[in-house]
């Protein structure tokens, strides 16, 4: 559990995409804020700028809500150096195979 709440705050952290969204939604729900205090109670339920406001607020915390849950990209698998690993084992054997067959054998003389 606590493993998985790292993994999180590390993205939260790191991720320069989730900042943008955090500091767009903070900006609108500010000027959601300002709007509503200069309005009667009344007046801003029915406040179509200020719904906006908050409307865009809470899509820009979605977004980086899932953008903090998916899964991060994976490693890059080492092709190259496997195959490289493969080339020397596999060219060490054909080295070995020809110095046996190189040698004279005993039966022959």
């Amino acid at each position: 559990m606590a493993a998985n709440a790292t993994v999180y705050l590390q993205r939260l952290v790191e991720d320069d995409y989730v900042h943008e969204q955090i500091t767009e939604a903070v900006s609108r729900l500010h000027k959601a804020y300002g709007r509503a205090q200069r309005k009667k109670a009344a007046d801003a339920a029915e406040d179509k700028k200020l719904y906006g406001h908050v409307r865009a607020a809470a899509g820009s915390i979605r977004r980086a809500a899932m953008a903090v849950q998916r899964k991060p990209p994976p490693k890059p698998k080492r092709t190259g150096l496997k195959l490289l690993a493969t080339a020397v084992v596999g060219a060490g054997a054909v080295v070995a195979a020809r110095k046996v067959m190189a040698s004279p054998s005993p039966e022959a003389a």
